[in-house]
């Protein structure tokens, strides 16, 4: 899995920023281990029918970096799907849209796990990783105000 995170010079989180971020990746890591990858990505799934607008760039990324922060201290590894999956869920969970994306390359076999734009260009990832090929792709579907599901 690739190591690469969102790097832009920007000051480190607030403590509450981190603290959420922290917590993300735990309630990822239990949900991951306990309900298994395909329940978390259909929970996913129906979370971001719920947005109302698509994240930006800088809000993907500032909120990717308080999921690292928290992530340090954290006593087991959070690599890039519970990063992007805690990542996204502090988005959907402020209703914000963001793509999440797993996929492979090859040689050598590599998967990875990324987060998107509504174009579908990745979001604080090197340019290495168009190289991969998507195998499960969630698109936020944004809605109107005083629209129903």
């Amino acid at each position: 899995m690739s190591t690469a995170m969102a790097t832009e010079a920007e000051p480190r989180p607030a403590t509450t920023s981190t603290t959420l971020g922290a917590f993300s990746g735990i309630v990822v890591h239990l949900a991951l281990r306990l309900a298994g990858f395909n329940r978390v990505a259909r929970a996913l799934g129906k979370l971001t029918e719920q947005t109302k607008r698509q994240a930006s760039h800088r809000e993907v990324l500032k909120t990717m970096r308080a999921v690292e922060a928290g992530a340090a201290w954290l006593p087991f590894r959070v690599a890039c799907l519970e990063r992007t999956f805690a990542t996204a869920l502090l988005l959907v969970i402020r209703r914000k849209g963001v793509g999440w994306c797993v996929g492979f390359r090859t040689p050598p076999f590599t998967m990875h796990a990324w987060l998107t734009d509504d174009q579908g260009q990745a979001i604080g990832e090197p340019e290495s990783t168009a190289a991969y090929q998507p195998l499960i792709v969630l698109i936020a579907t944004i809605r109107s105000i005083g629209e129903t599901p």
